[in-house]
C-alpha cells in the first residue's frame, strides 16, 4: 500500500489547495470539478482519489484491531471500536461518489471524443486503470 497520507497530499494539492490529505477523507469531485475542463482528467482524479480512500480502509480496519486488542478495558474497546466504525463509514462514504463520478466523467468522455470511440472495450478499461 505505501504512503497512503503521501498520496493523499499529493492528490488533493492537484484539485483543492485547502483541502486536507487525509485519505479517509478525499475532497469530493463538487469542490474541485471547475478547476479541470477535461473529464478525462477529473475522472482519473476521482478513480485515484476513490481507490485511495479504499486503500485507507483497509489499514484503518487493521489498526483498528490493533489499538482494540491492545485496549486494556472493555469500556475502552468498545470507544476505539466506534471510533474507527466511524471513519471507515465516512471514508466509504466519500468513496463512492467518487468512484460513481470516475464513471460517469469517462462515459461522458469516451461518448464526446471520437478519438476514444476508437478503443476496443479492453483498451477502454486498460486507459482506465492507467
Amino acid at each position: 500500500t505505501g504512503d497512503l497520507k503521501g498520496a493523499a497530499t499529493a492528490l488533493a494539492g492537484a484539485v483543492a489547495t485547502e483541502s486536507g490529505a487525509d485519505p479517509l477523507r478525499p475532497p469530493l469531485l463538487i469542490g474541485w470539478e471547475d478547476s479541470l475542463s477535461c473529464n478525462y482528467l477529473k475522472a482519473q482524479q476521482c478513480f485515484r482519489l476513490g481507490w485511495l480512500a479504499l486503500l485507507a480502509v483497509g489499514e484503518s480496519r487493521a489498526a483498528a484491531q490493533v489499538a482494540k486488542d491492545e485496549a486494556y478495558t472493555e469500556e475502552l474497546k468498545r470507544r476505539r471500536e466506534a471510533q474507527y466504525a466511524e471513519l471507515i463509514r465516512g471514508a466509504l462514504l466519500s468513496a463512492r461518489p467518487l468512484l460513481r463520478d470516475a464513471g460517469r466523467l469517462y462515459k461522458a468522455e469516451l461518448e464526446s471524443s471520437p478519438k476514444m470511440n476508437l478503443l476496443d472495450k479492453e483498451e477502454e478499461w486498460q486507459l482506465a486503470l492507467e
